[in-house]
């Protein structure tokens, strides 16, 4: 669906110096298929390839069964994972894949298919700053871009009730899946939509049909919430002589400043753990520096990736220590 992209990585030796290092990340899939042989679209938005379908799998990425838990009482005293169809209706299974509490998503087996994993909080953020999302409601709880259309731009054209305002403009195709409460009970499918992330919190995304934006909130992880995989980042390497930004100090102890460099315009920056999972997205307003901050997070090695207007990007390394 993408040409490969090109990415900036600095030498990893230490301390960093400001000499570039150029990467080709994967492209994005036309399609996936899970372990069950399921087979979702995927979609590229902005740096980010999503599924552009609901999970729908009922085994873990090893093989294991996730149970099907159909039980009111059963699903409300549940302190493992678990899956269930909208109202116990293998029906809405076809439509809008299953509902699964947040123990199935935090299970070290794996829900989704190699390759994917269950978003963070952090790439849900990089989503929405793709689409619009101002940068000081981004951190905020609650519904969120009502101003930019954010939640329209997600929404399918079709299943929501009228006046449907979606347009769908990201691909991602989001259908009002309902969702299981805590304890057990089903709700306002048709209408509502919502998501899990990967982070402890248990942090989600929901859409209603009657905004236009996202609500980022928490809940516990007895709930059931649809679930959307994102492609691991995977990135090969090859040279490249001219530098697009530097960052200082490197090594730092938390806070330290991106300077752009080249010519090229850049709009978004996400910082990445080893692992390839993000841990901070910020907008970029202007060639000026931008502060960020890995305080609080663990000392190691860090990708700091700055998506540019044109579609390319560029990847530097800092060490927080």
């Amino acid at each position: 669906m993408s040409a490969r992209r090109n990415i900036v990585l600095f030498a990893a030796l230490l301390p960093l110096p400001a000499v570039v290092i150029t990467a080709s990340g994967q492209a994005c899939p036309a399609s996936v298929t899970d372990i069950d042989g399921n087979t979702y679209p995927a979609v590229l938005i902005g740096d980010q390839c999503w599924m552009s379908e609901n999970l729908k799998t009922a085994h873990y990425r090893d093989g294991s069964v996730i149970p099907n838990t159909t039980n009111l009482f059963s699903w409300a005293l549940l302190n493992s994972g678990a899956w269930c169809n909208y109202d116990n209706d293998p029906v809405s299974d076809t439509i809008y894949g299953k509902l699964y509490n947040g123990h199935a998503v935090g299970d070290v087996r794996g829900l989704c298919p190699q390759g994917w994993h269950v978003p963070s909080d952090a790439e849900w953020q990089q989503l929405e700053l793709t689409l619009g999302m101002p940068t000081g409601e981004v951190n905020t709880i609650g519904l969120r871009g009502v101003g930019q259309h954010v939640g329209w731009k997600l929404k399918a054209t079709t299943h929501w009730p009228n006046p449907n305002l979606a347009t769908n403009e990201s691909g991602f195709t989001a259908l009002p899946g309902g969702n299981r409460g805590s304890g057990g009970s089903f709700y306002d499918i048709g209408y509502y939509g919502s998501w899990w992330s990967s982070s402890d919190t248990a942090w989600y995304r929901a859409l209603w049909s009657s905004s236009a934006g996202v609500d980022r909130n928490y809940y516990g992880k007895r709930a059931g919430f649809s679930v959307r995989c994102l492609k691991d980042n995977v990135v090969g390497f090859s040279e490249q002589k001219s530098p697009q930004f530097s960052l200082s100090p490197n090594p730092t102890a938390g806070i330290f400043t991106l300077q752009m460099q080249g010519p090229s315009i850049a709009q978004l920056v996400t910082l990445h753990d080893s692992t390839g999972r993000a841990v901070l997205t910020q907008r970029i307003h202007s060639s000026g520096p931008v502060t960020l901050d890995l305080s609080g997070h663990e000392n190691g090695l860090y990708f700091v990736n700055v998506l540019y207007k044109d579609g390319s990007s560029a990847t530097g390394q800092v060490v927080k220590q």
